[in-house]
């Protein structure tokens, strides 16, 4: 009996979980729920291929899509999922925009992250050298 439990509380918490490779899948009973999932979460990682789901054949993947980019951004950048073609296309430009401006800020961050940690090394050494000074001094 425990085992069968353990077993079934397992696949809850393995369904329970998103991967990026679920958002990628065409079928919408497997793509929605982990666009929902994100949103929920707060899972900034899957935001390029919900962008990309906009331009999705099917409604209901573009539906969820565009709600789950609201929830995460709070904004629809103009972008309404029953548009025709044409006025979707414009408003994905848009998202792939601000997706690219995204990247550019996430990349300036990292950099700027890389020269905070070796300016705390730097200050971490010359603590170091001024206190091996003050116990040569005080020797």
């Amino acid at each position: 009996m425990r085992c069968v439990m353990c077993v079934i509380l397992l696949g809850m918490v393995v369904g329970c979980t998103t991967t990026p490779a679920d958002l990628r899948k065409s079928d919408a009973s497997v793509q929605i729920p982990a666009m929902e999932r994100s949103a929920r979460r707060k899972d900034l990682t899957s935001e390029k291929q919900m962008v990309q789901n906009l331009g999705s054949d099917d409604p209901a993947i573009r539906f969820y899509a565009i709600e789950s980019l609201y929830r995460l951004t709070g904004t629809t950048m103009g972008y309404k999922y029953y548009d025709d073609e044409l006025e979707r296309a414009q408003a994905i430009i848009k998202w792939e925009e601000w997706l690219k401006d995204q990247g550019e800020n996430s990349k300036n961050e990292t950099r700027n992250s890389k020269q905070a940690q070796n300016s705390n090394v730097s200050r971490s050494q010359t603590d170091a050298l001024r206190a091996s000074d003050l116990i040569s001094l005080e020797a």
